[in-house]
């Protein structure tokens, strides 16, 4: 076989193999990615009340919902001060589900009313039932109540609030402890084997 023969038929097994490989590689049979949102909805459900009665509490210039969840809430015009309970009669829009996974979430639209009102009167739960939300301290320890949600963790007593806390420890018998930034393991149990459980250094919850 020539030279000029050989490189033909080598070009001509080498496009051969080119197509077969295209055909194995190609996009024909290829399905674009999957949009992994396509299927789904919002699922926001919208209930509107013109009179509906909110209680809330003040802390840090911000406002909260004193419930079962405590939701920031925009409460203009409720002349409010840090350390007040409220009861609010308000226009509201209370939103469901969505992708948050609202509850009960309240919209304020507008302040009709706004009181201040006593804790005590709220109905709360007790810490020792639930250490989230806001609580009632009682017995328990030094305070009056105790909030334990997302950023917010404060004792509250007689009218102000008087220890705030910015972080959390977990003890080797599994205590979980409300701190302030760089308490030790060692200075919390210290205060407990003192009887101490609620200070300005830390707070243990039951």
């Amino acid at each position: 076989m020539s030279r000029a023969k050989r490189i033909s038929v080598m070009f001509a097994v080498f496009v051969l193999l080119s197509v077969i490989l295209a055909g194995c590689s190609g996009t024909e049979n290829e399905e674009p990615a999957e949009d992994i949102y396509e299927n789904t909805t919002d699922e926001m459900f919208t209930e509107s009340d013109p009179d509906a009665t909110l209680y809330v509490f003040q802390i840090e210039g911000r406002t909260y919902t004193a419930d079962e969840y405590v939701y920031e809430v925009d409460a203009y015009g409720g002349n409010m001060e840090d350390g007040g309970f409220y009861k609010v009669t308000a226009d509201v829009d209370f939103l469901n589900g969505g992708v948050a996974g609202y509850v009960d979430y309240p919209q304020i639209n507008e302040i009709l009313s706004c009181e201040e009102v006593s804790p005590f009167d709220l109905d709360l739960p007790l810490i020792t039932d639930t250490m989230y939300g806001v609580t009632l301290i009682g017995d328990y320890a030094e305070g009056d109540v105790f909030v334990n949600a997302y950023d917010k963790m404060a004792v509250w007593k007689d009218g102000e609030w008087i220890y705030y806390y910015s972080d959390e420890l977990k003890l080797e018998d599994g205590t979980q402890v409300c701190c302030v930034n760089g308490v030790t393991e060692e200075t919390v149990e210290a205060g407990i084997d003192s009887g101490v459980l609620s200070c300005e250094e830390y707070f243990v919850l039951p």
